[in-house]
């Protein structure tokens, strides 16, 4: 079995054990204790090494060929009679870089790039980068908005906006114009003596463009130029 993956820093190679055996990296003993952390060795630079397993008469079990990069910490984990490559790590390490391993796969998500080698149980992440931050928000205009109420059949009326009388309407009487703040405003139509209500709802108030309505005693309340801007 063979690994690489190429880049360019410092690099590191772990020994761990699961199974009892006698533990050779590149023909030198390691000591590794069943169950405890690696045995760490630096390594002077890429290239390949033999971790070799053995029986205590010094009978050969298994071998794995590892190429540790610069910068990458490897770690080999023996396990009851093979070795079993467990992590790798790196400072810097680059997707196109592991990507050259045969039988690796790259996935890109949220969480960054994550190159695994297929059989061997190897990952390599690398930070996603930050997203661009997102555009501020449109400014919302607060200037108040012109609206423009108008009888269409001449009877006396009064205008009511959120409450408050705000017009009194008689025979001849010519449109009026409010200024209104944008937002959601209660409308009401109400006879001259404030007895009987010809129509009520409410006016979203926005955009810049003067907003005309016309109203009457039985055809209600029709807003002219914002489709939408009436509702109940």
């Amino acid at each position: 079995m063979f690994l690489l993956l190429s880049t360019a820093f410092a690099g590191a190679l772990g020994v761990s054990a699961t199974a009892p055996a006698s533990l050779y990296v590149d023909g030198k003993p390691l000591n590794v204790a069943v169950g405890e952390k690696p045995a760490w060795l630096e390594l002077p630079g890429s290239g390949s090494h033999v971790v070799a397993a053995r029986t205590s008469s010094d009978k050969p079990i298994t071998s794995l060929d590892v190429v540790v990069p610069d910068g990458f910490e490897v770690t080999v984990e023996y396990r009851d009679r093979h070795f079993a490559v467990t992590g790798i790590a790196a400072d810097k390490a680059q997707p196109q870089a592991a990507a050259i391993v045969p039988g690796a796969t790259v996935t890109v998500s949220a969480n960054g790039t994550s190159v695994t080698v297929g059989g061997l149980g190897v990952s390599v992440t690398t930070p996603a980068p930050s997203p661009a931050p997102a555009p501020p928000p449109a400014p919302v205009s607060t200037a108040p908005v012109q609206v423009q109420f108008a009888s269409t059949d001449g009877e006396w009326a009064d205008l009511y906006v959120d409450g408050e009388k705000r017009q009194e309407f008689r025979v001849g009487t010519a449109p009026v114009v409010l200024s209104l703040t944008p937002g959601m405003h209660k409308v009401e139509i109400k006879d001259f003596m404030g007895s009987e209500t010809w129509a009520s709802g409410h006016l979203n108030v926005s955009g810049t463009t003067e907003i005309k309505l016309g109203f009457g005693k039985t055809s209600g309340v029709e807003v002219y130029n914002l489709p939408g801007a009436w509702g109940k």
